[in-house]
């Protein structure tokens, strides 16, 4: 009896380190995916604050700013929005909660960002 419950033990404690480490993988696995489109978004928030730094009414308290690819192409501050020959499109919302917040959201044939909205690129 006691030798019957130290192997099933045994074999629920393989069970839980292997589901472990097929979660980490798992985990890994779709960061090193999705790294490049987090990248991407990063460009798009640094080129946003260039082109917000001159000239530009920030948003006031719970106010909220839709910068679109198109509007900071236009201003010849981005030439593209592409990862791995895929078009992306996108927009940054800059909003003011006692401090200035960005946050950008693209869209990629393999790729969206979690709440993009595509009608704030149709303003």
């Amino acid at each position: 009896m006691l030798n019957r419950l130290k192997r099933i033990s045994i074999i629920w404690g393989i069970v839980a380190v292997l589901l472990f480490a097929f979660l980490t993988a798992i985990g890994f696995i779709y960061k090193n995916k999705t790294k490049k489109y987090k990248d991407l978004e990063k460009e798009l928030v640094k080129v946003t604050k260039s082109y917000t730094a001159t000239d530009f009414n920030f948003p006031i308290n719970g106010e909220e700013i839709i910068i679109t690819f198109e509007e900071l192409k236009n201003a010849g501050l981005i030439d593209n929005l592409k990862v791995d020959n895929q078009k992306c499109d996108g927009y940054v919302e800059v909003s003011f909660n006692n401090v200035t917040e960005y946050k950008a959201f693209i869209k990629c044939d393999k790729y969206t960002t979690h709440n993009f909205n595509k009608d704030k690129l149709e303003r």
